[in-house]
């Protein structure tokens, strides 16, 4: 029985040896294509809020602009 374990262990490691080269290794086979979060719309409008201070109501006042 140990020897029929070493065997079938001796021989998982052999088929791995061969597997490994063969294996896809690029960005795109192993990422998954996802549809994008958000839309471009969305991103530049959280981009331009982002800039603006949270305890300003009126962003295009000029004692609220950031410097």
């Amino acid at each position: 029985m140990k020897t029929v374990s070493r065997l079938v262990v001796w021989a998982a490691v052999g088929a791995a040896i061969i597997w490994w080269p063969t294996r896809p290794t690029s960005f795109n086979a192993r990422w998954v294509a996802l549809p994008p979060a958000m839309s471009w719309d969305t991103i530049s409008k959280a981009r331009k809020a982002s800039q603006h201070p949270a305890f300003c109501p009126y962003a295009w006042a000029e004692k609220c602009r950031v410097s």
